[in-house]
């Protein structure tokens, strides 16, 4: 009762007196207290007692604070809302599968046992948590849509049927792994400090979280901490861990000074945490959560884990169609304008990931841009207070249509129907057009310039590769054409015969005599190597200007893709240029694995195969010319005084071969390579990358009428018999066109 926990019982008045001193009782009946006189206490006491109204005697109650656990009263709100569901509904249903631990004898059941005996509970969908006005989205092709529609047909206004919630799912702690993770903060001046790191990496390029409002609840955390409380915000904490992780992997330094094994990643301690962290609220999703869910997908790439990093992505993609992120009518809905524009961003970056994974991976697209008509960002709808809680939109807007055109690219150039339609060089001329629209649209602010901050370099990375991976098939086209070595790649105990050719030099003349292209295949290869060398060029310069994510993977990924462009080039027209820019992605990418990136490792063995085979090939090649000049240097009627004037001219001018560049030498081991100059320099090198940064790989003429034409031109038709009509990608697109290069 309640008056039992108000005041202890006490002896009757009548009794002895104790020899000790009554302790005062500070609650006085309700009784005495109305007439402000004295209670002695007990029940009924004295005075009650002496007046003959002992019935009357009542204590008022008093609420005691008792700590309870936060998943036991999640539980009890839970079982409530069902409780009130059900009584609206007219029937006494007793949703409850097993009952949660109950209080006895006025104590509370321990955390333990309450794990043991798990609460599944059915409930109405946003019954009782704060993602009420979180509304799943529903085409008209779903079935209930359409009941409801049907429904308001009877009806003046759209109604629900009495009693029949929009859904009704079984909820329980375990289903969303609230396992309780334990987490210790770190000080305040770090955790600032690696959050501003990671910012200036990840929130101009997409939008993964608000910076202002994220600044301002961790300014509160460590507020809450000071003064021994703990957020009562999961899904935020776990971002604040994931941040944290991000931060330190960009400071390319682990915190950690007890780690035990040598080239850790940055930020895995904190990622460990945000994972016991992470909720799979997938019956209740949320903004902040797929927020949470992207920066997952992020950080997992730099452990190497892409597919994770892929599905997290998809995770994040999924809520939010449930969301409804996607279409206008849906998100319309929301009246405040901050959450309203945070949600466009959030979905458009979740576009953004889509395109960008499923091109890393070489997968399909997981939405149609033709399913979408949610508007871009904007901060035009916005007043200027609110205005300054988001960053400039042109940066995520420059971001999103080269995602909508790496869409293009995987669909049109590279899906399993461009294999059959023959429409390989229209889709090739319709996407460059996009790209050259893009570059020319693009606002002054967000031109590549040296010293500009680092969101810049990687918004024209993106843009070098989507000219790459469009232009790509074709050069592999040529290359494959006009490779010296393919026609040399003989057995070692093979003899030349007596039509060979002399040199490597008359390989390549023969094959280019056998196979001219036209001008505008040409341009498109070229177009191919521009973008390579320029995108060779940013992230050189990042090195030095220490913005190079060292344990990235989007940067090692960058570095692949084009070094793989330059070395085509070199094979086909060797010069110093491309040879000294394989050379220094090679370093560049084994010292990022040297300290600890695995997909950098991964990327440089593939690299180090191709250049391996390159290198035993020259070297076959050189000892089977040595050998047939040899021949003819002692050829039959010839004097000794004859013979060794021949060989001392060859000493003195060495014959004009490809690939005399010392990067493809048989001599010179991966090791040896590492101990030249990463960087060579001359009076020129400055002048070389200003006219590569500020280059165009598409202001070509011939590219220009390429773009022009339409289908039936010259250009066009040029192209068309070279390549033929039913040209496709096949093997030359993803991350498998190093497999054409390692087998010569």
């Amino acid at each position: 009762m309640a008056h039992d926990t108000a005041s202890p019982l006490t002896e009757n008045p009548s009794d002895e007196l104790p020899r000790k001193r009554v302790k005062r009782n500070y609650v006085a009946c309700r009784r005495c207290h109305s007439q402000k006189i004295k209670c002695s206490g007990g029940l009924p006491c004295g005075s009650c007692s002496h007046a003959k109204k002992a019935q009357e005697c009542r204590y008022p109650s008093r609420d005691r604070k008792v700590t309870v656990m936060e998943r036991y009263l999640r539980t009890l709100e839970t079982e409530n809302a069902a409780f009130k569901q059900a009584q609206s509904a007219g029937s006494s249903l007793d949703r409850t599968v097993r009952n949660a631990p109950e209080a006895t004898d006025g104590t509370l059941q321990a955390d333990d046992e309450m794990q043991s005996q798990p609460t599944v509970t059915i409930v109405s969908k946003g019954s009782s948590s704060e993602h009420e006005r979180q509304t799943s989205f529903e085409s008209s092709t779903v079935c209930t849509s359409f009941g409801d529609e049907l429904l308001s047909c009877f009806a003046h206004e759209e109604i629900r049927p009495d009693g029949t919630p929009a859904r009704e799912y079984a909820r329980d702690d375990c289903f969303n792994r609230l396992c309780g993770q334990e987490y210790q903060l770190p000080n305040r001046v770090q955790a600032n400090l690696l959050v501003r790191v990671a910012s200036r990496y990840i929130v101009n390029d997409y939008h993964q979280f608000q910076m202002k409002p994220f600044m301002e609840k961790l300014d509160q955390l460590y507020r809450d901490a000071s003064i021994g409380e703990r957020s009562n915000d999961p899904v935020w904490i776990c971002k604040f861990f994931v941040v944290l992780a991000l931060g330190e992997l960009y400071t390319n330094q682990s915190q950690d000074r007890n780690k035990e094994t040598k080239n850790s990643i940055p930020g895995t301690n904190y990622f460990l945490t945000a994972i016991g962290l992470l909720q799979d609220l997938y019956e209740e999703p949320s903004v902040q959560q797929i927020e949470n869910l992207l920066l997952f997908s992020f950080y997992s790439n730099a452990l190497g884990r892409t597919n994770s990093a892929y599905v997290y992505g998809g995770i994040a993609l999924r809520l939010s169609l449930i969301l409804g992120l996607h279409r206008r009518k849906q998100i319309d809905q929301i009246h405040d304008e901050v959450e309203l524009e945070n949600s466009r961003r959030v979905w458009w970056t979740v576009y953004t990931f889509d395109r960008i994974y499923s091109s890393r991976l070489g997968r399909p697209v997981t939405i149609h841009d033709t399913d979408i008509d949610v508007p871009m960002p904007s901060s035009n709808h916005l007043d200027p207070i609110n205005r300054n809680k988001f960053e400039a939109p042109d940066h995520l807007c420059a971001n999103i249509r080269l995602a909508r055109i790496t869409g293009q690219i995987l669909n049109d150039l590279c899906g399993a129907a461009s294999h059959d339609n023959g429409s390989f060089l229209s889709e090739v001329r319709r996407i460059l057009r996009d790209l050259r629209s893009w570059d020319k649209e693009l606002p002054e602010s967000l031109r590549w310039r040296l010293g500009g901050p680092r969101s810049l370099s990687s918004l024209h990375l993106h843009f070098n590769l989507c000219i790459i991976q469009t232009t790509r098939p074709v050069l592999m086209h040529m290359f494959k054409r006009r490779n010296p070595f393919r026609q040399h790649a003989v057995p070692n105990n093979a003899t030349l015969n007596a039509k060979s050719p002399a040199s490597l030099l008359d390989v390549t003349n023969q094959a280019e005599s056998a196979q001219a292209f036209p001008p505008t295949t040409l341009a498109l290869g070229e177009a191919c190597v521009q973008a390579a060398r320029a995108s060779n060029n940013i992230l050189t310069q990042c090195f030095i200007d220490n913005s190079l994510a060292v344990f990235g993977y989007f940067d090692a990924h960058y570095l692949f893709s084009s070094t793989l462009i330059l070395i085509m080039s070199a094979v086909m027209e060797p010069n110093p240029r491309d040879s000294d820019a394989v050379q220094t992605a090679l370093n560049l990418l084994n010292t990022m694995q040297n300290c600890g990136n695995v997909s950098a490792k991964a990327y440089y063995i593939r690299l180090d195969c191709i250049k391996t085979r390159i290198a035993k090939l020259k070297g076959d090649i050189s000892r089977k010319d040595g050998a047939t000049a040899t021949r003819s240097l002692t050829g039959p009627g010839m004097s000794a005084g004859e013979v060794d004037q021949n060989v001392n001219s060859l000493s003195q001018e060495p014959p004009a071969t490809l690939l005399s560049h010392n990067i493809f030498s048989a001599h010179n081991s991966s090791e040896e390579l590492w101990l030249s100059n990463p960087f060579p320099y001359d009076e020129a090198t400055d002048k070389h990358l200003a006219l590569d940064f500020a280059a165009d790989p598409l202001d070509n003429p011939f590219i220009r009428n390429f773009l022009s034409e339409i289908d039936g031109g010259d250009g066009f038709n040029g192209m068309t018999s070279t390549l033929g009509n039913n040209f496709s990608v096949g093997e030359t697109w993803g991350v498998d066109l190093d497999h054409d290069l390692i087998h010569f």
